[in-house]
């Protein structure tokens, strides 16, 4: 039986992966609309689509939290009649859609309550992902050693996963707008953690989804917060049988970022903060509810844009950023900047930005492979308490936390010069 479930994903381009890492080209993909679909391992699965004003005490309503999820937004783990049962949210303002599938063991038999469900059966033991992040979460969880097939080898960060890739383990799969059909069917995963795409491109999906493989959308880059996005570690946690080590790790980021963010909460003078590059003529900034923008915020920076109400983009023409950028004191996230020379070809008139003046220009770039995979886009959203820190050591060099950390001691961002 042909199945298929189509969701409608609105983006947030305040942070994003490396298939879209060269100069922020996320924000230009904003509002996309995309078709998602999911099989799981029953042959009986149908689709399930619902659409509805979106109230999480409502939905909990009868079941309970198999794993507590307390800042995630887009998905929920519950327990239902002694079935784990998943629900995937997605959507914007009120309405969302959703999308529910149970996860069963390998022989355990599929009740008839959850005939509509889609099924995902346990061991999962061989992976295929399609975004870096997928390997940052389950790198976590040491389980990268069940990944078998990665889209773009090349800007992978991870060495243990580099060494299998380079021994022949781990093979490349294409990338999310044009996967190798042949070598995902002849490896035939477990499960395929697969990333949003255009509509028009996810079709080519459907020969894997009938040849009875799992095709599973991660989409935590949609949460507008950070520990919402760190949090769906608990997800490949529960789907990967490793529950309590997830469980531990999200606790220390947390713990650690809470904790970042209360040292500095009480500082008043917040020093202005700009950030991006400008694309096409326009200048993609992160807006005032987004994940970038809460960072900011945490960070105790004034960013310019935080009273404005978009959680993914704000698009700006150049000469409305430039009489900010010059008044500004840091300016971060600088598109696959490397060097000063390099930021001011772009355009000579950067260098009349007060940031530039005072060489307070930093970007997210420090850890780059040979091949200018960074290691930001693949471990950064499961530990924001790393570059919450990292922002503290640049905004704030007189805290107590710069001070503590001592010089160049940066996890993922660097100085320009």
């Amino acid at each position: 039986m042909n199945k298929t479930l189509k969701l409608l994903f609105i983006g947030n381009a305040s942070g994003r992966y490396p298939i879209f890492r060269h100069f922020h080209v996320l924000f230009v993909l904003i509002g996309l609309a995309v078709v998602l679909l999911f099989m799981g391992c029953s042959k009986r699965a149908a689709q399930t689509k619902t659409s509805q004003p979106f109230n999480r005490e409502d939905s909990l309503h009868s079941r309970s939290e198999a794993v507590k999820v307390n800042y995630a937004k887009g998905f929920q783990i519950n327990r239902e009649n002694g079935i784990t049962r998943i629900t995937i949210f997605n959507g914007s303002q009120d309405h969302i859609d959703t999308l529910n599938y149970v996860v069963l063991d390998k022989d355990e038999p599929l009740p008839s309550t959850y005939q509509n469900d889609f099924v995902i059966r346990r061991p999962i033991k061989r992976i295929c992902v399609f975004a870096t992040t997928h390997i940052g979460f389950l790198s976590q969880l040491g389980c990268d050693t069940n990944i078998v097939g990665v889209a773009t080898p090349d800007i992978i960060s991870t060495e243990a996963v580099r060494k299998r890739i380079k021994s022949g383990q781990i093979i490349d799969v294409g990338n999310t707008f044009n996967p190798n059909l042949e070598i995902l069917l002849e490896k035939s995963p477990d499960i395929i953690f697969l990333t949003v795409l255009p509509a028009t491109k996810f079709s080519q999906y459907q020969t894997l989804i009938e040849a009875g493989i799992s095709v599973m959308v991660i989409a935590e880059w949609l949460e507008n917060t950070p520990l919402g996005r760190a949090e769906w570690l608990k997800l490949f946690a529960m789907l990967t049988q490793n529950e309590a080590l997830g469980l531990k790790k999200f606790k220390e980021t947390e713990k650690n970022y809470l904790a970042l963010k209360k040292a500095v909460a009480t500082i008043k003078d917040r020093p202005e903060v700009m950030s991006g590059l400008p694309f096409k003529g326009s200048w993609f900034l992160p807006g005032g509810k987004s994940y970038m923008a809460r960072l900011f915020e945490d960070a105790s920076a004034n960013y310019y844009w935080k009273t404005t109400n978009s959680v993914g983009s704000l698009n700006r023409d150049i000469e409305a950023v430039f009489p900010v950028a010059l008044k500004a004191k840091y300016w971060i996230n600088t598109g696959t900047v490397t060097s000063m020379d390099e930021l001011l070809a772009l355009d000579s008139r950067y260098r009349e930005f007060g940031p530039v003046k005072s060489g307070k220009v930093f970007n997210n770039n420090k850890l780059l492979n040979e091949h200018g995979g960074n290691a930001y886009w693949e471990y950064g959203v499961s530990r924001p308490d790393k570059i919450l820190e990292d922002f503290i050591q640049i905004l704030h060099p007189e805290s107590e936390i710069a001070k503590r950390d001592g010089a160049d001691t940066l996890h993922y961002y660097r100085q320009i010069k």
